[in-house]
């Protein structure tokens, strides 16, 4: 009981979240008390379970664990599997499968794990901010909304099945009216359930697109999905999921979570791993190009760089260009050099002019004609 109970003190493990895996079960509802209890029987009708609702009983938690073993015992699963998947009944989890020969353990190489999980963050995350605002490309800083979001996605524990990782987005759905399930209604659809239905949409869009480009060789067609969620993030994302070209396939299967009464159909995508260089092809034009221009960088030093016993080194400065916040990494002479360290222990910005050079996400700043470190900023414009 010591694993039920941990499940139910930590919050993991409600009535209410009982109450709706048994839905999805298909088990019978027998009566209710709203806010009480509820009575359900298994499909076959040859188990009875009682569910608590009240969490201000004094026996609360022995009759939530009490149900979880009744449970367990009817459905014929291990206690530890029942108890992970009620935990999910709030989320709407996306298994990321990678389409892999493993071993009997069932591992992979950590740099093939390590590729599957950063491509599904940056899925992810591109779906976020698609959800905010339709884009081609995003840089800079993330809108607030976006970065509380990615902070609570969660990982799970891996899965049998080639590779499969769970990541998980718990759903935060409306308050319903008492002994409803709270409805999906056009304008107040959780956040959480958009940005799952944004990464389905999304990635689908991108993969016929990326179809579309083989066979014709022209790209607009993901320019045309931009609208679905289709960006250079979402693009680079999916050509990194496998970088060592060791997979068929990676998947995208979505379970979606049980608290809302209108749920969408089962979702499943498949990512080619062989459409991996059409992806990366995209996001460089869907990323706008910028042009070689000078500048004038103002900004804290947050990088300082010089091997061995070379004089000269390089700095990278957190500067605004374009009204984007981003670091741009610029060769000094010795004499400079030294100067921006000081400005670094001093917490003090620096002010450099130069040509601006963009290759691809690196910014630098060649042919630093002008370097200081001023007590005080002038206005300045580039």
């Amino acid at each position: 009981m010591t694993t039920v109970n941990a499940f139910i003190d930590e919050g993991l493990v409600t009535g209410d979240d009982l109450d709706a895996y048994l839905r999805g079960l298909d088990w019978v509802v027998v009566s209710r008390t709203e806010g009480q209890f509820g009575q359900w029987a298994s499909p076959d009708r040859t188990t009875d379970v009682l569910i608590p609702l009240n969490t201000q009983w004094s026996d609360y938690r022995d009759r939530v664990a009490a149900a979880v073993q009744q449970i367990a015992a009817a459905t014929q699963l291990p206690v530890e599997r029942v108890l992970r998947e009620v935990a999910m009944t709030r989320a709407d989890v996306v298994l990321l499968r990678a389409a892999i020969d493993t071993p009997a353990d069932g591992s992979i190489t950590l740099v093939d794990g390590l590729s599957l999980l950063r491509g599904g963050y940056d899925a992810v995350e591109a779906a976020a901010l698609a959800e905010v605002d339709r884009r081609a490309y995003y840089t800079g800083v993330r809108p607030q909304r976006v970065t509380t979001y990615m902070n609570q996605v969660r990982l799970g524990q891996t899965e049998v099945g080639s590779f499969v990782v769970p990541i998980i987005s718990r759903v935060s759905p409306p308050t319903p009216p008492p002994g409803e399930l709270p409805s999906v209604q056009e304008g107040i659809e959780p956040f959480e359930r958009r940005v799952t239905r944004r990464l389905v949409v999304g990635v689908k869009a991108a993969v016929d697109a990326a179809g579309a480009a083989e066979a014709s060789g022209d790209f607009s067609s993901f320019t045309a999905a931009v609208g679905d969620g289709v960006s250079a993030n979402l693009c680079d994302a999916l050509g990194d999921l496998d970088p060592q070209g060791r997979t068929s396939s990676v998947t995208f299967r979505v379970r979606w979570s049980r608290v809302l009464a209108d749920n969408p159909p089962p979702a499943v995508v498949t990512v080619p791993t062989s459409l991996r260089a059409t992806f990366k092809e995209a996001a460089q034009r869907l990323r706008p190009q910028e042009r070689d221009r000078i500048v004038t960088v103002v900004g804290p030093v947050e990088h300082l760089d010089r091997v061995g016993d070379e004089r000269d080194g390089t700095i990278g400065v957190r500067a605004t260009l374009d009204g984007v916040t981003r670091k741009v990494f610029i060769d000094l002479p010795e004499e400079w050099y030294l100067q921006a360290v000081t400005a670094h222990g001093l917490g003090k910005p620096i002010l450099c002019r130069g040509l601006l050079v963009v290759r691809g996400p690196r910014r630098s700043l060649a042919n630093v004609t002008d370097f200081s470190v001023p007590d005080e900023l002038p206005g300045l414009s580039e």
